[in-house]
């Protein structure tokens, strides 16, 4: 490292109160910048109605009307991890900021050298135009691009990546069914911070991973399909039996895919051991 910059990153730790997943992919940015010795703050500005934890009195309110809990959520995460006093949450239902006061939050707009917009999480980029430079973090490749280049629906999608200076993708390498956007896709991964993860218990029998099915229907492209999870997974089906006696096992809520519930006997013992979670996993 050469110099000391000042960044912001930005996120959804506040909006996701009980999802540790959630919270590390945006915080590992913050902690990765900060322990390089960079001058880094947090701001979450995505204008997206954040969650309750409990589903409120009915069980079914799952918009939160009072953002107490997330914003404590936020500042624990944050002082936890000596960051006290270099975060900011805009709670979009009022709207009302947290954390960093107004005239705090423009210095450190004005002043900083480079703004990452995590998963374009940002609401409105341009209003972060006094930053130097601004950077987008693609975590949904080939969804991201597909949705660039539809011809209807999509021109404020495209209107919010193009506000950008610099673009980075986790899909490090695409192939040619992959729309050409106009933007230059640098391949990039998810920060780990290693020093964090320390394991409690002995390492398991199994591989594992979290998952969830999907989070909106699929994209359809020049004649092509490009789905989730929920359709994806198909593909996969008889890994588990290629790598025995490597056990395999998911972690995810319950599948909510009738189809998959009662998938024919026969292809069982070729999948993956399946642990359902009904409620959210913890958080950091």
């Amino acid at each position: 490292m050469t110099s000391r910059l000042r960044i912001i990153v930005t996120g959804l730790v506040a909006q996701h109160p009980l999802l540790g997943g959630v919270t590390w992919d945006y915080l590992q940015y913050v902690l990765g910048f900060a322990r390089l010795g960079h001058d880094v703050y947090y701001f979450e500005d995505s204008g997206q109605w954040p969650y309750t934890t409990d589903g409120g009195a009915s069980g079914n309110e799952w918009i939160a009307r009072d953002c107490t809990p997330n914003v404590d959520h936020l500042a624990k995460v944050m002082a936890r991890f000596g960051l006290s006093g270099r975060w900011a949450y805009r709670f979009p239902i009022k709207p009302r900021w947290f954390g960093l006061s107004g005239r705090e939050r423009r210095a450190v707009i004005e002043s900083a050298d480079l703004l990452i917009n995590v998963s374009g999480t940002l609401r409105r980029p341009a209003d972060y135009r006094r930053v130097k430079r601004l950077v987008y973090i693609d975590s949904d490749p080939v969804f991201t691009q597909v949705k660039l280049v539809l011809p209807r629906g999509q021109l404020k999608f495209r209107k919010r990546v193009n506000a950008h200076d610099v673009y980075f993708s986790f899909g490090e390498a695409f192939s040619p069914a992959v729309p050409a956007t106009g933007h230059r896709w640098r391949p990039t991964r998810q920060p780990i911070v290693l020093s964090e993860w320390r394991p409690s218990a002995a390492p398991g029998e199994a591989f594992t991973t979290v998952m969830s099915w999907t989070s909106y229907p699929p994209l359809r492209y020049g004649g092509q399909n490009f789905g989730q999870k929920d359709v994806e997974l198909r593909r996969f089906l008889e890994l588990p039996a290629r790598v025995r006696p490597t056990v395999l096992e998911i972690a995810l809520n319950r599948t909510q895919h009738i189809d998959w519930e009662v998938e024919p006997r026969a292809h069982r013992p070729a999948m993956a051991r399946v642990r359902a979670h009904d409620q959210p996993l913890g958080s950091c």
